[in-house]
């Protein structure tokens, strides 16, 4: 860096060729351009001093990630801002890749506090976890090491939040956060790179709502046949979560639910907000379908215990509560999207309740039924609330108890 910062001060042509070297530039390698050997590609020394400073300042989001099984890099994000650009009036000169630098500094400054560079060392000595730096370099970072544009914006919208209790810097922290909207965010690594976009709703969503505590949540869903955090399948059930939450689109909606799961109460708020703003129904609607869902998920559940008390009782080695209750609504999620039509729908579910528990929905789940019989509701929307609104867990369990001590599984932490 001070050799190109001299470089920079000798010459007067600053867009004079340079050659972009791997030890600056991560994405660079050299190439064969019909030479006899390959050759460093060339920019000029402005950007290459450009891509030295990007690559070497400590005020980018970093973490210790992983690109593939057992293997993990040091990965930052860079977002796509200009280094200037006019104010909306025309009066002022903003700018916006300063103003990320900044603000991101000033987050780093909150988290010295939290022992980021201190590690777990054995009783032996001898082996020894990494310090918490690498899980990221800023508040609020995903526990599961995913650098992603989610994380990124999760992160800011805190900050935000804290701030404005606060009373400083929110309107700096907030315009921010807002200029990243419609902007590449570039993840980068020596190992690897991508780029992401995010939809205008996640910025919304995570000033409502608090990000990382869902990122941390997703870890309790239930996903049938799932028993090892590791396991693949999980991997991609989070992936499809974090793209729902990234574009908040019905193609990622549908993605998501596709994978069978139980998913935790917290949930409970992103799915209303989902229903309500980007498929326009109405609140008083979803709140009567997260009850009328509450009420298959109850009765599953008390089916569950039921039928596991029975094997107690006469000493059977049975199935335990939550594969009863997996097994449940699993079936009632089966005669949920083979209904073809609304009333077919409405009538099995309650007919399978009716036989199973006795009992009858929530009294404030009849608004829901009324609406789904008109013009208001599809039947794909119909399947959809009962699906998402059936996984929340309406009973708590022991996982759920313990839900601030839950942490995703450790990843490559020993050394």
């Amino acid at each position: 860096m001070h050799y190109l910062k001299e470089k920079c001060k000798e010459e007067k042509d600053l867009y004079k060729p340079y050659d972009l070297k791997r030890s600056f530039a991560p994405l660079t390698s050299k190439v064969n351009n019909g030479s006899k050997s390959a050759q460093n590609p060339k920019a000029s020394l402005r950007d290459a001093a450009f891509t030295c400073i990007a690559t070497l300042t400590q005020y980018k989001p970093a973490v210790y990630a992983a690109y593939q099984k057992n293997s993990f890099a040091n990965a930052v994000v860079i977002p796509d801002l200009p280094l200037y650009a006019p104010s909306m009036d025309g009066r002022e000169i903003n700018y916006p890749i300063v103003d990320f630098a900044e603000e991101f500094r000033e987050m780093q400054k909150a988290q010295e506090g939290e022992r980021i560079m201190v590690a777990e060392v054995s009783p032996d000595g001898k082996v020894y976890k990494r310090p918490n730096l690498h899980k990221g370099n800023y508040p609020n970072a995903p526990s599961d090491r995913n650098l992603n544009a989610v994380s990124l914006v999760a992160a800011i919208a805190e900050w935000y939040k804290q701030n404005l209790e606060q009373g400083k810097r929110a309107e700096h922290i907030k315009a921010v956060l807002e200029s990243l909207e419609g902007r590449p965010l570039y993840v980068v690594s020596y190992e690897f790179a991508r780029q992401e976009r995010f939809s205008h709703h996640l910025i919304s969503l995570a000033l409502e709502h608090n990000i990382p505590k869902l990122q941390k949540a997703v870890w309790r869903s239930q996903i049938y046949g799932v028993d090892r955090p590791d396991d693949p399948k999980r991997q991609l059930f989070n992936l499809a979560f974090t793209h729902f939450l990234q574009l908040y689109s019905s193609t990622d909606f549908k993605n998501f639910i596709a994978y069978r799961a139980e998913y935790p109460a917290e949930f409970s708020q992103l799915f209303k907000k989902y229903f309500m703003d980007a498929e326009n129904l109405s609140p008083s609607l979803v709140r009567s379908a997260r009850l009328y869902g509450q009420s298959l998920n109850l009765a599953a559940y008390k089916t569950a215990s039921k039928k596991n008390e029975e094997d107690q009782k006469a000493g059977r080695t049975g199935l335990t509560t939550d594969e009863y209750k997996a097994r449940i609504l699993t079936e009632l999620e089966s005669r949920v999207l083979s209904a073809k039509s609304k009333t077919e729908l409405l009538s099995q579910i309650s007919i399978t309740i009716g036989r199973m528990t006795g009992r009858d929905f929530f009294p404030e789940a009849g608004e829901f039924m009324e609406e789904v019989l008109t013009e208001k509701v599809s039947l794909k929307q119909a399947q959809n609330l009962i699906t998402a609104f059936m996984r929340l867990r309406s009973v708590s369990t022991p996982q759920d108890s313990h839900q601030d001590k839950v942490d995703v599984p450790p990843v490559a932490e020993s050394v």
